[in-house]
């Protein structure tokens, strides 16, 4: 007689969705963004992954890029991954390693490590004017623009980038799948 062997799965919580919404002129839908959030995490497969948001000014964008990615200019999304393994360089270098999409030992659409001590997948860093402006001048809605930015962003924190056409377009149909699903599931 044969016994069955069965494999148990270990099942974490689901992480936790924090958004800042700091620059407050600008109105979003806070609660619809935060259910495309959970939305597109799911798809990922990294719901168990806590994620920080923050919705902001162009001064505050453009500090963390001088600050971050050495570009003296605003710009409508930053993510800093919280996964990445320790490396010896200056603080500016272990940042601008981190904004740049190179993290160590993560390859594109791979899932970080889940530790005992939290699984946090990294921040998003988004400009609500930088947004406004790029909607007022394509004549979308800004909460599909910003779902847009939430989409290539959380790419960013699994690992993808825009470094080479080859990566473009690995991480473009990423992107296109997410907000595809979020139109399936009516959430876009």
């Amino acid at each position: 007689m044969k016994q069955a062997v069965t494999q148990t799965k270990r099942f974490l919580p689901p992480g936790r969705i924090t958004i800042k919404y700091n620059y407050k002129a600008i109105p979003v839908d806070i609660e619809r963004f935060r259910n495309q959030l959970i939305a597109m995490r799911s798809v990922l497969d990294c719901d168990v992954f806590d994620l920080g948001v923050v919705l902001d000014s162009d001064e505050v964008l453009a500090k963390l890029n001088k600050e971050y990615c050495g570009k003296k200019v605003p710009t409508d999304c930053i993510s800093i991954p919280m996964h990445v393994s320790p490396v010896r360089f200056e603080q500016e270098a272990i940042f601008y390693f981190l904004i740049s999409g190179h993290q160590e030992n993560l390859k594109a659409g791979t899932l970080p490590p889940t530790r005992k001590t939290g699984n946090d997948l990294g921040d998003i860093y988004l400009s609500l004017p930088y947004a406004q402006r790029h909607c007022e001048a394509e004549n979308i809605p800004l909460l599909q623009h910003l779902t847009a930015l939430a989409a290539h962003s959380l790419c960013h924190l699994l690992g993808y980038d825009h470094q080479t056409e080859a990566d473009y377009k690995l991480m473009k149909a990423k992107e296109d799948f997410l907000l595809e699903r979020l139109k399936e599931m009516q959430l876009a």
